[in-house]
């Protein structure tokens, strides 16, 4: 039973022992002689193309799990940032409401001594979109297509036909001519501009403006508006103030004439009352429910970038056990992250963007208040991956196997 089988050839032992000391020999005592140590190649050879390839290599073999990963953080991240970019563009909305019905608009009355230069001399000032000067015509214009419907008449300075939006067909402001309401334009078929016959004579209606019926003052909506030199007195200075402040609003008073005019007070009312005299519009930003949705964007991309690599701890404990620098696989894991999370930016985008692009106003600020989101939740998927990949030890390599 312990005779060596026929035909094998007894083992060379001399090439096991070739180019040790001593030709193999191991001194009694030493540290070679208690064991034999087995060393891996140096990891400073590892060329940077090779970590590339081999991030790569896991995430085209499904090492990574990008897809889901990366669907978590589309739907997580994505989501937090459409909900904030909504809940911004409800109040750009509101407040481009505001705006538009004449919430913003304030009117200071004084029949008579209000110096048409210098209400247009605040269109120069800060937080004043457009000013300008109205007043009393005397004489109503009967045009002859409807003669039995005289249409009110006022004069009114550049700076006010550009406030209610009286604009030629081409943009550009009116200097010359009458503006007509809407509903009047198209009752007569002049279009955005032409000639009308009137009892009086001819007239060039020059532009038309909108006047709906949204609780402003219903003065203009069946009026015709004669465009005037701001050299005059009028009767009312208009002037519409964003972003809402109350020292802005009572700039008015400058537009007083020292002399002249009706012995009556001044006073000063908002053209669409209806909305309140002010509009905190940072005030309604900074207390909106979605306020921390931002911050809270950033932690998630964190959670789930530490999840993804947390998942993955043992592969990572047995490449250092195995001599990966530390280093490099946490370069190589921020890489892998940073595909994935890159995928999920670009899924959740167009669905922040559309949010933002149906904004009343400025569209891309609000916009890109979601991209912005987006952003912080990539760079929380990154610091989450480096957390989780510096957080793996070697030590607890069998600690992880066994409860794996």
């Amino acid at each position: 039973m312990n005779a060596k089988p026929e035909g094998l050839a007894p083992l060379p032992t001399a090439a096991f022992v070739e180019g040790f000391p001593d030709g193999g020999r191991l001194a009694p005592g030493s540290a070679e002689s208690a064991r034999i140590e087995l060393s891996a190649p140096p990891a400073s050879g590892m060329a940077w193309r090779e970590i590339v390839r081999e991030a790569w290599r896991n995430l085209t073999c499904g090492v990574t799990h990008a897809g889901r990963w990366a669907f978590i953080v589309a739907v997580a991240v994505g989501g937090i940032a459409w909900l904030d970019t909504v809940s911004v563009r409800q109040l750009v909305d509101e407040a481009a409401r505001y705006i538009s019905s004449g919430g913003a608009t304030w009117i200071l009355q004084a029949p008579g001594k209000i110096s048409g230069a210098g209400c247009e001399a605040l269109n120069s000032v800060d937080g004043i979109i457009a000013a300008g000067a109205l007043r009393d015509h005397g004489a109503p214009l009967t045009l002859t297509a409807l003669p039995g419907a005289p249409l009110p008449a006022y004069d009114a300075t550049p700076g006010l036909l550009s406030l209610v939006g009286a604009v030629r067909p081409d943009g550009s402001a009116t200097a010359a001519g009458l503006a007509l309401p809407e509903a009047v334009a198209d009752a007569i078929g002049i279009g955005g501009s032409g000639w009308v016959d009137t009892v009086q004579g001819v007239a060039w209606a020059a532009a038309v403006y909108s006047w709906p019926d949204d609780g402003r003052r219903a003065g203009l909506a069946y009026a015709a508006l004669a465009a005037a030199p701001a050299t005059e007195t009028f009767d009312e200075c208009w002037l519409e103030v964003w972003p809402a402040d109350q020292a802005t609003v009572n700039l008015a008073d400058t537009a007083l004439s020292a002399s002249g005019g009706q012995d009556v007070p001044a006073q000063l009312t908002q053209l669409n009352p209806r909305f309140a005299s002010s509009f905190s519009a940072d005030s309604l930003y900074t207390n909106r429910a979605t306020y921390w949705l931002t911050p809270a964007g950033a932690l998630a991309g964190l959670a789930v970038g530490f999840a993804a690599v947390r998942s993955r701890r043992l592969e990572l404990a047995s490449a250092l056990h195995c001599g990966v620098p530390r280093e490099r696989q946490t370069v190589q894991t921020l890489l892998e992250t940073a595909v994935w999370s890159t995928a999920a930016v670009l899924l959740a985008s167009p669905f922040v963007l559309s949010a933002g692009a149906s904004a009343a106003q400025e569209p891309a600020r609000v916009a890109w208040h979601g991209v912005v989101c987006l952003i912080l939740g990539f760079t929380g998927c990154l610091f989450g991956a480096a957390v989780a990949t510096l957080a793996v030890r070697e030590k607890y390599l069998f600690k992880i196997f066994r409860t794996r």
